[in-house]
């Protein structure tokens, strides 16, 4: 028979980690689920750890080659039986009763594609983490819980306040919507909860569900170092894409319900983008609100309508990309000149 749970583990060098990570699926109280292991060729002892476990339960994967986390997740959520995929990083933990918990919560609201839980964020002994200054200290506790539509809105203006390995999603929204885009290292999973939210609701169980662990130095795979922050401003700016999706005045409305009201639906990525321009400071948003109204210009119709009902001119858009410098050519210009 098929198990009610597929717990998806990509692993790469957790050595320290690994055999706690696996423990914490084996201990739920839910145990009618399979744990797919797939290991994105570690160079440490983690398959070794791995290999220590004889439960019928595990599936075990090893890549030859190292291809990056969200290949090694959708592969193990390709082989999936489960009805609900559950993800776990290999350096992170479940607490016992997370999968009993989140699919008695599915089982009963068959509208929510997927359900959270609240968040242990801990360091690398497994202690409450206590750096108060540090981003992973607050982000996951207490979130509220809000519509699809309020979920947009915040991922727009606000950005990703979800911790992945919480998640239990239905595997009918993977094949609805496909799997992760991994074209994204960094934000592939807040790139599928805004997919997620274009088509189904999300929930946040209160209960503290999952351990989240932050390493010393940043060494997370999202920790905050110079080259993350790079490509996180550029997977943040093709995210933002995925809201041009958004092709009825309704779903608009509620996503953005304190912007100005598109006049008909063929100006709604004109606003989405005007929008977007308002956000000065944010690298992404700007670099995806002058690209869309760049792409708006070209339609000469819809780029009357859109000055119109907006003011909005093609001077405007030249002053804004010469405002952005999106390419940092003034820095340059700088660097230049000191040589």
């Amino acid at each position: 028979m098929k198990p009610v749970v597929s717990v998806v583990m990509a692993a790469y060098n957790h050595e320290p980690f690994i055999e706690y990570a696996i423990q914490s699926v084996l201990n739920q109280t839910l145990s009618d689920f399979e744990l797919i292991i797939v290991d994105d060729a570690s160079r440490d002892q983690t398959v070794a750890k791995i290999r220590t476990f004889e439960d019928p339960r595990i599936r075990f994967i090893g890549f030859e080659q190292n291809q990056g986390q969200f290949v090694a997740t959708n592969h193990g959520i390709s082989l999936a039986q489960g009805q609900y995929i559950a993800i776990l990083n290999s350096d992170d933990a479940f607490l016992p009763e997370k999968l009993e918990a989140q699919v008695a919560f599915l089982e009963k609201h068959s509208a929510v594609g997927a359900v959270f839980s609240d968040v242990q964020v801990i360091n690398e002994t497994g202690q409450d983490f206590t750096n108060t200054e540090h981003f992973y200290y607050h982000i996951f506790h207490h979130q509220p819980n809000r519509s699809r539509f309020e979920w947009l809105n915040h991922f727009f203006y606000k950005g990703n306040c979800l911790c992945h390995p919480s998640v239990l999603v239905r595997k009918a929204c993977h094949d609805k919507l496909g799997l992760y885009d991994t074209r994204f290292c960094k934000l592939a999973d807040m790139q599928f909860w805004v997919r997620l939210c274009l088509a189904y609701d999300m929930h946040i169980l209160p209960e503290t569900l999952t351990q989240f662990r932050v390493l010393p130095h940043e060494a997370n795979a999202s920790g905050n170092r110079p080259e993350n922050e790079v490509i996180g401003a550029w997977e943040h700016y093709r995210l933002l894409e995925q809201y041009l999706a958004i092709q009825d005045l309704e779903t608009y409305h509620q996503v953005f319900p304190e912007a100005p009201m598109p006049p008909s639906a063929a100006l709604i990525s004109g606003f989405i983008a005007l929008e977007a321009l308002k956000m000065k400071k944010r690298y992404a948003h700007q670099r995806f609100a002058i690209q869309t109204l760049f792409k708006t210009f070209e339609d000469p119709k819809i780029a009357h309508q859109l000055e119109e009902a907006t003011g909005f001119t093609d001077e405007d858009l030249r002053k804004a990309i010469v405002e952005s410098d999106i390419f940092n050519i003034r820095e340059l210009k700088t660097q230049q000149s000191l040589l």
